[in-house]
């Protein structure tokens, strides 16, 4: 018997959303935490941070997609493949996106990924002195 391994990477699992995943559910649950949250929490962190909490996740909501079926196409694909494929990304917009993001060099990702996201704190990669 020949036992058979398999890989999967995705890469754009976070744009995909099920019905679990309706804004509205969200927005009240946050909103009824929010309200049950300790009043010094609530001082330490402040309105505009749950604010924007809610905003940034409405955002993610708002540009995923509820075609599923991709994502399992994908799944189904590498697992009865003879040759399957070392990267899966499902959709052919997020495909050519994620191969325009990945063929740069990793200080040019860091540095994109840095910008979208407002980290404090420095990517290894970007980095001038080189030690963890």
């Amino acid at each position: 018997m020949h036992s058979k391994t398999c890989k999967f990477i995705d890469k754009a699992a976070f744009t995909f959303r099920t019905a679990i995943s309706d804004s509205d559910f969200h927005v009240q649950t946050n909103q009824k935490l929010w309200a049950q949250t300790p009043e010094d929490v609530k001082t330490d962190y402040g309105d505009t941070y749950f604010h924007a909490f809610v905003d940034k996740m409405l955002t993610n909501l708002r540009f995923s997609s509820r075609k599923t079926y991709m994502v399992i196409d994908d799944l189904y694909h590498a697992v009865t493949s003879t040759y399957p494929y070392t990267r899966y990304v499902p959709g052919r917009l997020i495909q050519c996106l994620s191969d325009m993001f990945f063929i740069q060099s990793n200080f040019l990702q860091d540095s994109f990924i840095k910008s979208k996201i407002a980290v404090h704190c420095t990517p290894f990669s970007m980095r001038k002195k080189k030690t963890v």
